[in-house]
């Protein structure tokens, strides 16, 4: 998969204590990670979820890990998936 940000000239992410800078690109490429289609691992993302990051000025990369763990396992949810079809979405 390919993946980039388009639209984000102005935008800044944020973190719990931090804000980036105004990006100044109108898209951020994010680079190309393979997925495997029956399995779910965030941490085959992250690459794509580091480059988010880095290119918006913050040196550590994505806030979604801590070490090699990510945060997303221990985070309770926002929403609760959704099956369709016998998949989870």
């Amino acid at each position: 998969m390919e993946a980039s940000l388009n639209g984000t000239e102005g935008v800044q992410l944020a973190a719990p204590r931090w804000l980036s800078r105004p990006l100044r690109l109108p898209g951020l490429p994010l680079g190309t990670v393979v997925l495997d289609a029956g399995r779910t691992d965030p941490h085959v993302l992250r690459p794509l979820f580091d480059a988010a990051w880095l290119g918006s000025g913050f040196e550590d990369g994505t806030p979604s890990f801590a070490g090699q763990a990510w945060k997303g396992d221990t985070t309770p949810a926002l929403y609760e998936p959704l099956v369709v079809r016998g998949s989870i979405w």
